[in-house]
């Protein structure tokens, strides 16, 4: 889901939420559920430089265990 928060001229501002589920399946260790949520606020400057920072949390499985991870990011793009 995307949603505009505030619009003034090329200066955007809106917030994002994904979420994601599905089946890993390793050899030797069998299948397992996964799934993850992740929300995003970004804020556009211009059509070529924006700034995002973003949350995500979720749970996987690796060599047969399940393994909870949670994600801090904070980035900047710039186009040209």
């Amino acid at each position: 889901m995307h949603h505009v928060i505030h619009r003034r001229y090329a200066w955007i501002l809106a917030q994002r939420i994904v979420l994601a589920t599905g089946v890993r399946d390793e050899a030797d260790f069998g299948s397992g559920a996964t799934w993850s949520a992740r929300y995003e606020l970004r804020r556009e400057f211009s059509a070529t430089l924006s700034l995002v920072a973003a949350y995500e949390t979720g749970d996987s499985r690796y060599d047969g265990l399940r393994e909870r991870f949670t994600r801090w990011e904070l980035t900047i793009h710039g186009r040209f």
